[in-house]
């Protein structure tokens, strides 16, 4: 047994930091060993118990191996290390912790408040934490995640991935959306233009917020679908406060297609609304209906 620890430990101390790790030769041999043995070593390495292994390498191990008994090691190891010495949320090493999560698939009170409180502590902006865990909640299958999940729909900085878990993760759970901030914008980004049409007057706000926070320049274009969505509605519902926030989104370019580029359909997409709110045909360049506007209906501001 001691001869056996002794090698598990010289694998780990053999891990080496860098590169693809998961091809590490002493990563290989200690998932191909996966022995009990091997996880209570790892434990201690996130644990902070035996300085010789690498963090990140030993949560992906754990995961791997699938040990039900390293769940609650991870979710602590997690709750203890939200923030860095710097007060900064910890986002690295925790995305392989909560990876590894996912990939032992226990969901018990333990792993789920782990989960939890890295959706709660870290802002909307750290999608390297926030996007996974709000996966794993949907994964894990808890219902009591719930309302954690529809917080995420109501944070108006959130990221794009971070939605789409949340709302991938919300349908897994069967929440039903109603006609809240969370209801209208879990229908956007589901492409469901009809339900948002159906609630009429009530969903405005909401889908102005999505055209105009979720709509900066420099964002990916899979932001596009839910702005298209959204104006989309507003130009069936017909509001006139939507015009200012549609004509904007004709301005926004997303940062991974080509200068002067967005998705396909877009921008007929938004043109079509203000047409609809405007009696307008003024095509789909934005300074043209940003003069149009000025002339009347008043100062851009």
């Amino acid at each position: 047994m001691n001869e056996d620890i002794s090698r598990i430990h010289s694998l780990i101390k053999e891990m080496k930091p860098g590169g693809w790790f998961r091809e590490d030769k002493s990563v290989v041999e200690l998932k191909k060993i996966g022995s009990t043995a091997v996880v209570n070593e790892l434990i201690k390495v996130i644990n902070g118990e035996i300085p010789i292994g690498l963090l990140k390498h030993s949560l992906y191990l754990l995961g791997e191996i699938g040990d039900s008994n390293a769940a609650d090691a991870v979710s602590k190891y997690i709750k203890n290390n939200l923030f860095d010495t710097l007060g900064k949320p910890n986002h690295n090493d925790l995305s392989y912790a909560i990876d590894a999560l996912i990939s032992i698939g226990i969901s018990s009170p333990n792993v789920i408040e782990a989960l939890t409180e890295v959706i709660n502590n870290h802002p909307g902006y750290v999608s390297q934490t926030r996007q996974p865990a709000a996966y794993a909640l949907g994964k894990l299958g808890d219902k009591t995640s719930i309302k954690t999940l529809v917080n995420i729909l109501e944070n108006r900085d959130e990221g794009r991935h971070t939605i789409e878990s949340a709302v991938y993760s919300l349908k897994k759970l069967g929440w039903e959306p109603d006609n809240s901030e969370a209801g209208i914008v879990f229908y956007v980004w589901q492409g469901n233009t009809d339900k948002c049409i159906e609630i009429g007057e009530p969903a405005v706000d909401t889908l102005i917020n999505i055209v105009e926070d979720r709509g900066r320049v420099g964002l990916h274009s899979q932001m596009f679908d839910a702005i298209a969505v959204a104006a989309e509605a507003l130009g069936e519902i017909g509001s006139d406060r939507a015009i200012k926030p549609i004509i904007s989104a004709l301005s926004y370019y997303p940062h991974d297609l080509p200068p002067g580029n967005t998705p396909e359909n877009y921008t007929p997409t938004i043109t079509d609304a203000l047409k609809k709110l405007t009696k307008q045909e003024l095509g789909g360049q934005f300074l043209s209906w940003k003069i149009w506007y000025t002339k009347n209906i008043g100062e851009w501001k």
